[in-house]
């Protein structure tokens, strides 16, 4: 038995907005380096490797998140500059 019109109530609409992404490069050019991406919030981390020229891109992410970069490689000792 169907009660009133039979048809569900409508959907709330969809907000589109950017995403962010987070690109970067490990100088000199260093491959595999594990580049770790972590919101503040701690409710996302994302990890990456850098390719054979050190650049890495890590995305998309929310755009209304703070985030901290990490980046870690046996045998080296990273420093942000």
């Amino acid at each position: 038995r169907i009660l009133g019109n039979g048809c569900p109530p409508p959907l709330p609409p969809f907000e589109g907005r950017a995403a962010k992404y987070i690109t970067g490069k490990v100088i000199p050019s260093v491959p595999d380096v594990e580049i770790t991406v972590a919101a503040q919030n701690d409710e996302l981390q994302l990890t990456v490797k850098t390719d054979s020229k050190g650049l890495y891109a890590v995305g998309p992410l929310h755009d209304d998140m703070e985030y901290a970069v990490t980046a870690k490689r046996e045998g080296y000792h990273m420093v942000r500059t």
